[in-house]
């Protein structure tokens, strides 16, 4: 039962509905008659909460409109009331079938059968002649099975004869519900109505059926949630309807996606690349104990970040080089590392010489690393190997030391070359030169057969691969008063710290680029939503709440960014063919862009992010509006 108590409503100084008390019952056909602008449509926005009263309230079965919750309203709109509007209020761009399937009923196929519409069922609303739509509307109105039916002008656009089949329709509606019909049309008025109502400058001056009775109070049951379904359906025609903006949406967005994917692929790539080269080639540098142990590291670090804020009048100290005490309790230790090793070098200084002394590890040939060029290995202590490096050449001091001053010599020449050091005579008995793919590619000098207690200068260790090398730097971090330079470790860890400064750089760029992007879907969702407007006061009519409005558009424009994500993903992939194939012809490093799992997902929640965020201020806005006041919007 619908009780109208002392209502009044005013737009501006315009009084237009003036102390208006009603009671209408819960069921049957009432008629309101009036001239224009007497107030009847304002009446039924009133009554079906579409608009407020400026004065009075209007209950439903003792629940004053005006003190619902949200929840209790979208109820309302739902379950108790549905309209049959004079403008018809369809969604353009929706179907039929969908704008009908809006509502809670799902015999949408009999409905149209019944009004011999069945024909329309596919077809859009932009397709529809007035009279059609006019049907549509009315079929929309009583699919829902509401309890209260408000119709505003339904027979507006139709001809007699199809006046009064849509009149008879909504008196056997009006046996179970209450129908509430506003018209100009006199004679459908006296030939259906049970009751009619007359306005008049905004004041009841007939009724020729009041009632006089207590509204009881009924409280409004819990409000049924819209199904997955319709939500999608709306998603789905939003979409399509406006695809061409959509498309050049997912363009602009997929642009900083795509930097962002390249960046992150470029840098993921680079590093595992590093990897690789450590395990495959630059593990088999060697590992170097010396007297001074210098942190290259640490040196090349501290030009990148250089410390600041140091006073001038203070002197600070530094910690830039260590000092090893190598003893021979130390050499006692390197012992045991053998297992690790290929060769062992130790370099000497005695009396003012250099000697270098390699020591076979592992029963490993020199035949492997080295390439026999003249002459025989070590046989007796005083026999010497000249050592030449990939390129044929060896360190000039070196030669100057043993008495040669020359730029070049032949092989022959220097096999047998006899030459005293320390009052020892010593005879070059063979030539060796390393192998391009040898770990002792940079190996060059004198080797010595010495047997000697001195205590060596410097000591390289060559391990046998990858593996060897992480088991003897842990052996050697047992030592802790001993330091060592790992020139493979260094080099990868500085290629990697330039990687990352160059990664962040690049990636604040991508990130310029994709807030624009989001500012840009922000406007065109702005744009969406006030384009949408009637839309949604149509959705809220229906009892469609808030959140479901606002998840429509967030779904929207998550499908956007997962469209638009999937689109730099795709494009990145396309590009790393040529890219990854510059990057080899340049450095020689292979599958440089790599796109990762880790990658996608960090691309995929970046883009939905954002697409959500785009998106909650021009929705939060437009669902604040009353409905009456989204409706009239073209």
């Amino acid at each position: 039962m619908i009780e109208l108590k002392n209502v009044n409503k005013s737009y501006g100084n315009i009084n237009v509905l003036k102390n208006i008390n009603l009671i209408l019952p819960d069921k049957g056909l009432i008629c309101i008659l009036g001239e224009s602008g007497s107030g009847k449509s304002t009446l039924l926005n009133l009554i079906g909460c579409l608009d407020n009263c400026t004065s009075g309230y209007i209950s439903y079965d003792g629940n004053r409109l005006d003190k619902l919750s949200k929840k209790e309203l979208d109820y309302y709109h739902s379950n108790i009331v549905s309209f049959i509007f004079q403008k018809y209020n369809l969604i353009k761009h929706f179907t039929v079938k969908d704008n009908i399937n809006l509502t809670n009923n799902s015999n949408v196929n009999k409905l149209l059968q019944r009004f011999n519409i069945g024909y329309l069922r596919d077809k859009k609303i932009t397709n529809l002649s007035g009279g059609e739509e006019q049907r549509v509307s009315i079929l929309r109105a009583i699919a829902g099975n509401n309890r209260i039916l408000l119709c505003d002008e339904p027979t507006g656009a139709l001809d007699s004869l199809n006046s009064n089949k849509v009149m008879t329709i909504l008196k056997n509606i009006s046996l179970n519900t209450l129908v509430v019909v506003v018209t100009h049309n006199y004679e459908l008025a006296n030939n259906y109505a049970d009751r009619i109502i007359k306005l008049r400058d905004g004041s009841i001056y007939y009724d020729s059926n009041p009632l006089n009775t207590i509204c009881i109070l009924k409280p409004l049951p819990k409000k049924k949630k819209l199904k997955s379904i319709k939500l999608l359906t709306i998603v789905r025609n939003n979409l399509l309807n406006k695809y061409k903006r959509n498309l050049l949406t997912i363009i602009a967005f997929s642009i900083g996606l795509i930097a962002l994917s390249i960046v992150l692929g470029i840098n993921h790539g680079f590093n595992t690349s590093l990897d690789k080269e450590e395990k495959e080639t630059l593990s088999s540098y060697p590992i170097i104990i010396s007297k001074t142990s210098t942190n290259i590291e640490k040196d090349l670090s501290d030009v990148f970040n250089k410390e600041e804020n140091h006073q001038d009048d203070l002197i600070y100290s530094l910690d830039e080089n260590h000092l090893n005490n190598i003893n021979e309790n130390y050499l006692t230790y390197l012992d045991d590392t053998d297992p690790y090793l290929k060769y062992k070098v130790y370099n000497y200084t005695i009396n003012n010489h250099d000697y270098m002394n390699v020591s076979s590890i592992n029963k490993v040939n020199y035949e492997e690393e080295f390439e026999l060029l003249r002459g025989h290995f070590l046989e007796s202590p005083h026999d010497v190997i000249l050592v030449l490096n990939s390129n044929n050449a060896i360190d000039k001091n070196i030669m100057q030391e043993i008495g040669l001053d020359g730029y070049t010599y032949e092989y022959d020449k220097l096999l047998n070359y006899s030459y005293e050091l320390d009052n020892i005579t010593y005879t070059i008995v063979g030539i060796l030169k390393s192998r391009d793919d040898s770990i002792t590619s940079n190996i060059t000098g004198l080797i010595y057969n010495l047997e000697t207690k001195e205590i060596p200068t410097s000591i390289y260790l060559y391990p046998i691969n990858y593996d060897n090398k992480q088991e003897l730097l842990n052996y050697l971090n047992k030592y802790p008063s001993i330091t060592y330079t790992d020139y493979s470790s260094s080099l990868k860890s500085i290629s990697k710290t330039i990687t990352k400064s160059i990664t962040i750089i690049l990636i604040s760029f991508s990130l310029i680029s994709l807030i624009v992007s989001t500012m840009m879907i922000g406007i065109i969702t702005f744009i969406n939503v006030m384009e949408s407007a009637k839309e949604i006061g149509i959705y809220k009519s229906l009892g469609i709440n808030n959140r479901n409005i606002k998840n429509i558009y967030y779904l929207e424009n998550v499908i956007l960014g997962i469209l638009s994500s999937l689109l730099s993903i795709i494009i990145t992939i396309i590009c790393s063919i040529p890219i990854n194939n510059l990057i080899f012809k340049l450095t020689g490093l292979t599958n440089v862009l790599s796109i990762t799992i880790n990658n996608l997902f960090i691309i995929v929640t970046l883009s939905i992010t954002l697409s959500l965020v785009a998106t909650f201020i021009p929705v939060k806005n437009v669902t604040k509006l009353n409905i009456i006041d989204v409706l009239r919007f073209d």
